[in-house]
């Protein structure tokens, strides 16, 4: 199979040179980078003005994996962030050179967050981003309900998320936020699965991670669960384990996070 490959220099929106060579057309690139600015928002450090350069093999249906990024610390992130980029089919090589500045990845969090942002004790909603979709990001919107005479079979209800503030040591507590938020799609999905046997089902359930030197959850411990679905906290753990996290400065950082969940119907 024939590859392309994207190198893109991160330094944030789509200003600067732009190189392109090969059937994408600069729209078609832009509009993906823009697209998936967020997903990237956990891999930047805080602070950090040099730009942050991928490069990115990209296979001729259009779908993106890392092959090298210049902060090492990062690549983990980055690999995960990625995964869900799709550029229209090139049909053969393309070699892409695209600046985007820091101040953009912070301007698309802030306009999404500010769309989503729940109480003060954590984020709520259910219109949760979905990264990556066929090239874009969206926000997940409830379909418009019908009335039972008008479908053959009552859906089971949706599960509602919600992080209350984590319990962090050893990394930036708004950064793990980002990342749970970021993340909570695969999560909630475990508790939809709780759903379909227990409509009413509902609770608590709180996690304890230890994150190792690369930002991988290398232990992770149900320390409450009130819930009461022995699947839940197996399936919560399998998720929480893909997530990467900044890599802390000491080389271990501890993380205590309580999820809570609920349906669309609770009042």
């Amino acid at each position: 199979m024939r590859r392309a490959i994207l190198v893109v220099a991160l330094v944030g929106g789509v200003a600067g040179a732009q190189e392109i060579e090969g059937p994408l057309s600069d729209a078609q690139v832009r509009k993906v980078v823009r697209a998936n600015l967020v997903s990237l928002a956990a891999c930047v450090p805080e602070g950090r003005k040099g730009p942050l350069v991928l490069k990115l093999t990209v296979e001729v249906n259009g779908r993106a994996t890392l092959a090298e990024v210049n902060l090492a610390s990062e690549t983990g992130c980055v690999r995960e962030a990625i995964k869900g980029w799709k550029f229209p089919h090139p049909g053969s090589p393309v070699q892409i050179t695209w600046p985007v500045k820091p101040r953009d990845i912070q301007a698309a969090v802030v306009g999404l967050l500010s769309k989503l942002v729940g109480t003060p004790e954590g984020i709520s909603s259910r219109d949760v981003l979905q990264p990556g979709t066929l090239g874009t990001v969206g926000l997940g919107r409830p379909q418009p309900q019908t009335e039972l005479s008008e479908r053959p079979e009552a859906r089971a209800p949706r599960g509602v998320l919600r992080f209350e503030a984590p319990s962090v040591d050893g990394l930036n507590p708004e950064a793990v936020q980002r990342i749970l938020f970021l993340r909570q799609n695969p999560l909630r999905s475990c508790f939809d699965n709780v759903l379909k046997a227990n409509p009413t089902a509902q609770g608590k359930v709180v996690l304890h991670l230890e994150v190792n030197a690369s930002g991988r959850p290398a232990r992770i411990e149900v320390q409450g669960d009130t819930v009461g679905d022995a699947q839940l906290p197996v399936c919560l753990k399998a998720q929480v384990s893909r997530l990467v996290f900044p890599s802390p400065p000491d080389g271990s950082a501890r993380v205590r996070v309580a999820l809570v969940f609920t349906s669309e119907n609770t009042p």
